[in-house]
């Protein structure tokens, strides 16, 4: 790298990128100057029709892409790659600089965050211009998760570490309390903030004539890929913060949603052109075969592969981290508890709708080069259980995928076939209800004045209030009523 000053050895990448971010930021004043005298702005390339707003996005992000490539380096490249991005960025500010001290005078962790800070304003800006500007969010929660790095890039581990209040204050939606994944994912979840027939909140609009970049913006295939990045950033936001409801309420939402092009035409041809049979809540999230390899591309079955891995991948964080060892003198709850985990375990091995012979045709399940995170939630729920006599007598032979997890996944399987012989795919925790019931007074105990009616679950020994009983009577009918009249007795 060059020096700080600049040398004859200046890299083509910081030559590039300086000509990209000029290009926008001139791009940016032109617009502005354009919308200040109440002339609108020609549409983007790319189909955009934010007008300042869009080029504003643009700019910082490039702004922001610079800085992450730069703490991504290790050991000596680590400070020459951060001296060349502030080069790059610091040509190009969204607020007022504070000229108070010299670039000499401060350090390099300070003027990196001064340039973190003033990305992520300009961000945070584009939503509040344009409260259906969804880009934003995405690079400004992915700018969250890398708040501990940019913070400390030498000892930091990852956006579960939190950054100091004398730092996060300066940064929008970053909370020193928490880990910096939480922080993004409560950015990230402004665009699943509720049910949507496209899951997220974004858009299509398209014009009466519309250019082909306005075209490629609007093909199916483009807006699925922008909806399954957000998706996934979401869900890895959710996984990381082990949200396990949140990502069982997401997962209904997908269960309801109409099948996508993808799905659909596998689905039917499967069906010998007709309409298919069977919802897509049915279809296999662990493809196998080779003539279902289409139905696997669409986004909606990805996404649900990924919810329903990351689901797994948190009940066995979840199970890591409890003690759920029941024995012979363990208490009934820790029983329950065992017997949850393995219920929602099974219920998200039900979702792939495969068989357990199926797995074998897994790469990853038979080399054991990656681990099925469904099978792996079976298996250790079941071992959680303390019940493992079937595994007793059982030949492990060796110690690879197809032997002994397989033998441990068959009697896992026996064992939840015998505790839940009608559970579906379809099983996800029920939220108990924390609202008093509005019927209840407080002469509905038993011997009350209003009592109530016992119900069939209730235990014995309640009071109930007395049978329903029925009694017919005669109503006399006025004469010349027509059809669908009404009258008083």
């Amino acid at each position: 790298f060059p020096t700080e000053h600049g040398s004859p050895g200046i890299r083509l990448y910081e030559k590039h990128m300086g000509a990209a971010l000029k290009a926008y930021s001139d791009a940016l004043a032109q617009a502005k100057s354009i919308e200040d005298v109440g002339r609108q702005l020609a549409d983007q390339a790319g189909g955009s029709a934010h007008g300042s707003t869009e080029v504003l996005y643009r700019l910082h992000a490039s702004r922001l892409k610079c800085l992450i490539n730069a703490v991504s380096r290790h050991g000596e490249d680590l400070e020459g790659a951060e001296l060349e991005a502030l080069r790059l960025t610091e040509k190009h500010w969204f607020t007022d600089v504070d000229s108070d001290k010299s670039d000499s005078e401060r350090t390099v962790r300070d003027r990196v965050w001064n340039v973190f800070a003033d990305i992520v304003g300009g961000l945070a800006h584009c939503r509040q211009v344009h409260p259906f500007f969804h880009r934003s969010v995405y690079r400004h929660a992915q700018a969250l998760m890398w708040a501990p790095v940019f913070y400390d890039p030498i000892s930091s581990s990852g956006s579960m570490e939190t950054v100091p209040a004398t730092r996060s204050f300066r940064i929008r939606g970053l909370n020193n309390s928490t880990p910096a994944a939480v922080s993004a994912q409560v950015v990230m979840s402004s665009l699943f903030d509720k049910k949507r027939a496209q899951l997220c909140a974004v858009w299509v609009t398209t014009n009466v004539a519309s250019s082909p970049f306005q075209l490629l913006n609007t093909a199916i295939r483009k807006y699925d890929s922008l909806r399954g990045k957000y998706i996934a950033a979401y869900l890895e936001g959710l996984k990381l913060c082990n949200r396990r409801s949140e990502i069982e309420t997401f997962m209904k939402w997908m269960y309801s949603s109409k099948r996508d092009l993808p799905s659909y035409f596998q689905a039917s041809a499967m069906s010998a052109g007709v309409r298919p049979a069977k919802a897509q809540a049915h279809d296999p999230l662990l493809i196998t075969d080779n003539d279902r390899i289409l139905m696997s591309q669409g986004l909606l079955l990805s996404s649900k592969r990924k919810a329903n891995s990351f689901l797994a991948d948190v009940l066995i964080h979840e199970m890591s981290g409890k003690t759920v060892h029941p024995s012979i003198g363990a208490s009934l709850d820790s029983k329950k508890t065992a017997e949850s985990y393995l219920k929602h375990a099974y219920a998200c091995y039900l979702r792939l709708h495969c068989e357990a012979a199926d797995l074998k045709k897994l790469r990853a399940f038979r080399y054991g080069t990656e681990s099925v995170p469904e099978v792996e939630a079976v298996c250790q729920a079941y071992l959680n259980m303390g019940d493992t006599k079937a595994l007793a007598n059982a030949d492990f032979g060796d110690w690879s995928g197809c032997s002994r997890k397989f033998l441990i996944f068959n009697a896992a399987l026996e064992k939840c076939k015998a505790l839940y012989p009608t559970l579906s795919g379809t099983f996800f925790s029920k939220k108990g209800s924390t609202k008093p019931r509005k019927d209840r007074t407080d002469d509905d105990e038993p011997g009350g004045a209003n009592k109530r009616r016992r119900s069939p679950d209730s235990p014995m020994g309640e009071s109930c209030e007395k049978e329903t009983t029925k009694a017919s009577f005669e109503v006399a009918v006025p004469k010349g009523l027509k059809a669908g009249d009404t009258f008083l007795t």
